[in-house]
């Protein structure tokens, strides 16, 4: 009988454990989420100001660079455009992986509890523990969020190049 009750209290312990575990790891979850969102946020920014200001930079001298303004113009629009998909694809992306970090963190809690209870029924554990899923979603996505970024990058250093030769002809 005594023996039960504490069998009782170590699971009812472990039960605890499990739960500020996961309760940690969601908040260790939140904290990367938001740290890498802001990395991409500064880069996504500095490429819409590179085209943007590219973009205002060929208006305001239009009158010097007739004959190739508007191509110009549309090369750095497409840049800007390009930077907004990316935040866009930027958000699904890292939702995806925070989601399928959520889940690992819900299976691996419930793993967790289920071993403490085959500990405290059978005395042995059974229960494997399963790996860790990759958002694969989530790495398709940056992968497309990274190379139009890079297309948007492309895209302000034609611009420039053009100019470039266009002031230097």
């Amino acid at each position: 009988m005594e023996e039960d009750k504490v069998r009782d209290q170590v699971l009812e312990l472990n039960k605890l454990l499990a739960t500020q575990l996961s309760d940690s790891q969601k908040v260790l979850s939140a904290e990367l989420f938001k740290s890498i969102i802001d990395y991409g946020k500064q880069t996504l920014n500095g490429l819409f100001l590179l085209n943007g200001a590219a973009a205002v930079a060929v208006i305001y001298n239009k009158t010097q660079i007739e004959k190739c303004w508007i191509p110009l113009l549309t090369w750095c629009v497409a840049g800007v455009v390009m930077a907004v998909a990316c935040s866009a694809l930027s958000y699904f992306a890292q939702r995806c992986y925070f989601i399928s970090h959520l889940n690992n963190s819900r299976i691996q809690t419930d793993v967790f509890v289920k071993k403490t209870m085959e500990l405290y029924l059978t005395g042995a554990i059974k229960t494997e523990v399963p790996k860790w899923k990759e958002s694969k979603l989530g790495q398709i996505l940056t992968c497309i969020t990274v190379l139009i970024a890079m297309l948007s990058f492309c895209c302000f250093l034609y611009a420039f190049f053009r100019l470039l030769s266009e002031f230097s002809a």
